[in-house]
């Protein structure tokens, strides 16, 4: 069931190279591409030889998708792919600068079973932070409108501006992490009142802090 030429015989390699560690994206990388194999034999795609063909920018968009992180960079995949194609999971065709056809040969469902899957999607759960869903929401609004982040920058510009000179342009007096930070948050604090005074009063702000 191989090619007279790739050296192995039915569906593994001839002599298989010795367990060895993977790093993170390269597991992540492995279960995508199973995951993705398993999912198009079940629609019937798979070519001759039982070979599943995707493009890379395809298989890349699914790493994130799934794993809900950024893809590794170019150099990086192919580095991973190189293992993987030694190792006779993979065959890649066409590839040049940043694009390519990966086909998946039928030794990754051997080498990843159907089991292991469902350790893709427990990683993703475990390894997500409880408000991630609020990043991604902030995300996507600053890719719908991609000019809010440009105008955010030029408000921030006047407090900023304000409180460093009302400490004189000068260093913070504080040292360490823990007690800059006590002395910055000082400083907003005194900035927020001194404004909120400003727009409604002091009667305003003892009205506000008693609500």
């Amino acid at each position: 069931m191989g090619r007279p030429n790739d050296g192995y015989v039915g569906l593994v390699a001839n002599e298989l190279p010795p367990r060895q560690s993977m790093k993170l994206d390269e597991s992540l990388l492995l279960l995508v591409l199973r995951l993705h194999n398993e999912e198009a034999f079940t629609r019937f795609e798979a070519k001759e030889f039982g070979e599943v063909e995707v493009d890379s920018e395809q298989i890349l968009q699914i790493y994130e998708d799934r794993t809900h992180r950024e893809r590794p960079n170019f150099g990086r995949v192919k580095e991973i792919l190189a293992v993987f194609r030694q190792r006779g999971l993979v065959r890649i065709e066409g590839q040049d600068d940043k694009n390519f056809t990966l086909f998946l040969r039928p030794a990754l469902p051997i080498v990843v079973s159907k089991d292991t899957l469902g350790s893709l999607e427990e990683f993703v759960l475990r390894s997500r932070w409880e408000h991630e869903a609020v990043l991604e929401a902030v995300q996507a609004r600053l890719d719908r409108n991609p000019d809010k982040m440009r105008l955010r920058r030029q408000t921030v510009e006047h407090p900023f501006g304000t409180i460093k000179s009302w400490m004189g342009a000068t260093h913070f007096q504080m040292r360490t992490l823990k007690n800059v930070s006590t002395e910055m948050a000082l400083h907003v604090l005194a900035y927020n009142m001194k404004r909120v005074m400003s727009i409604l009063g002091v009667g305003g702000l003892m009205e506000a802090i008693r609500a």
